[in-house]
């Protein structure tokens, strides 16, 4: 074996050894991963059958539950409306611009405007009609296009009272 590698060099020595090693691991793991050929078991499949019809291999959506709105409350598409039409009002005081906001936001959402300034607004009009996203019966989400970009809000509903809980803006 010395004489062997002694003739091949160490490089060609190594790359061999490497090569036996890698192969080695292949082939235990090869033989642990399919019991059908483990030499480890009697190659007899441990799993049960299957039961029921065939899996066809479809994946059921589940159906959306329409978002939820208590008696008299708005709904988020409104609530969606008052906000961004506050949010687009500029010409007035930071402090009643986040009135205003505030009175259509969650407790959270209005604690992350208490710093805003209105003229930092990037836009000056909705464009068109609104685009909403309902994923829970209490959780929507809604797009409005406006004339430098899309502002996109998130409704929550709590006890079927809507608020706006986030606010992102996308340029156009």
């Amino acid at each position: 074996m010395r004489t062997l590698l002694r003739k091949l060099g160490p490089r060609y020595g190594i790359s061999i050894g490497v090569l036996l090693v890698v192969g080695t691991v292949l082939l235990v793991g090869r033989l642990v991963s399919h019991p059908s050929h483990s030499l480890l078991t009697d190659g007899k499949a441990t799993l049960p059958a299957a039961t029921g019809p065939s899996d066809d291999g479809s994946v059921a959506v589940p159906s959306v539950v329409p978002p939820v709105t208590s008696p008299g409350a708005a709904t988020p598409q409104k609530v969606a409306s008052e906000f961004a039409a506050a949010w687009l009002r500029t010409g007035i005081s930071a402090g009643a611009w986040r009135a205003a906001l505030d009175a259509h936001a969650t407790q959270r959402l209005a604690g992350e405007l208490a710093d805003a300034d209105p003229q930092t607004v990037p836009a000056t009009r909705v464009t068109g009609a609104l685009a909403v996203t309902e994923h829970t019966s209490s959780w929507v989400e809604v797009a409005i296009p406006m004339d430098t970009g899309t502002l996109r809000l998130s409704l929550l509903a709590h006890d079927g009272v809507w608020a706006v809980d986030t606010v992102d803006w996308s340029p156009s």
